[in-house]
């Protein structure tokens, strides 16, 4: 009871309450509590801000999600694996009160394995979790690349560059061709800013190449 595990996300921006959305292991320091989980979006004690869980005994794995949109927040606890089926969810809840909800802006990920004001274990034993893998996927259809600023940059090897214009943390496949019917793949690239540079120095197209950038799943 006196150990919590947070997976959440943080801003060091105070507006919005750090915007702070929580999935948390834990009883809170309260043995006698049957919930062991909970999701949160802060301040924790805002009306419904709060849904304590329970993770059955016996599970080996399990999934915590959350979906953060303008206007709703909605979390999921599966067993084992993702399941976008939501075949196996044991735990869901929704939060849509809109005047609530935080903004996206500059937040990021957290995870973190505290003591409940500094308690030790209550069993005196080490306790461990392991985080087997995470993933962050943007809300809507993923938008298509816009190529701008296309240039001839002379030298002893000639360079070709242009410019993508692209939504951050979407993958894009450059590929070239030199007929538009046959496309090579040359990267893939994931879209850390809103725009990124392609150079060119030795194409398979010969004389002439075209470019494109295919927006990922």
């Amino acid at each position: 009871q006196n150990v919590t595990l947070g997976m959440f996300t943080w801003s060091d921006d105070p507006t919005f309450t750090d915007r702070e959305i929580d999935v948390e292991g834990g009883r809170c320091g309260n043995p006698g509590d049957t919930d062991n989980a909970q999701f949160v979006v802060q301040p924790f004690d805002g009306v419904n801000h709060l849904l304590r869980y329970r993770v059955p005994p016996g599970l080996a794995d399990t999934t915590h999600l959350f979906i953060w949109e303008t206007n709703r927040i909605r979390w999921q606890a599966q067993t084992n694996s993702f399941s976008a089926a939501g075949t196996n969810v044991f735990s869901s809840y929704t939060f849509n009160n809109a005047a609530d909800i935080p903004l996206s802006g500059d937040e990021n990920l957290r995870l973190n394995l505290w003591l409940v004001n500094g308690a030790q274990p209550s069993d005196n034993n080490e306790q461990e979790v392991i985080i087997k893998s995470f993933n962050f996927v943007p809300l809507g259809a993923p938008p298509a690349a816009v190529l701008s600023n296309p240039r001839n940059i002379s030298g002893a090897s000639p360079v070709f560059q242009t410019d993508f214009s692209v939504q951050p943390d979407f993958h894009y496949n450059v590929q070239i061709s030199s007929n538009l019917f046959i496309w090579n793949d040359l990267m893939t690239v994931l879209a850390t800013s809103d725009k990124f540079t392609l150079s060119e120095t030795n194409s398979s197209s010969g004389s002439r190449g075209f470019f494109r950038a295919v927006t990922l799943p």
